[in-house]
């Protein structure tokens, strides 16, 4: 599950700067066939880069969602 290897691989930051970081029931259900450590990668980078954007902002969140219709993966931060 992508969602709880980056809520583990970010627990730090996470917690030491109250963020919000959840996942839609959409994109829980959503299957995604790659090669684990490509698709961490990219993940790892992009959470990596959500986070340094909203280090001063009042409302930290950061969401993760899939769009069936479009079969788009959307990463969302405040």
């Amino acid at each position: 599950d992508i969602f709880i290897y980056l809520e583990k691989f970010f627990a730090s930051k996470i917690n030491n700067n109250d963020v919000n970081f959840e996942q839609t029931s959409e994109f829980k259900d959503h299957i995604i066939n790659i090669k684990e450590p490509v698709i961490h990668t990219a993940f790892i980078n992009i959470i990596n880069n959500a986070l340094y954007w909203i280090r001063n902002s009042n409302t930290k969140k950061i969401k993760l969602d899939y769009f069936k219709e479009t079969n788009e993966i959307v990463i969302m931060n405040s």
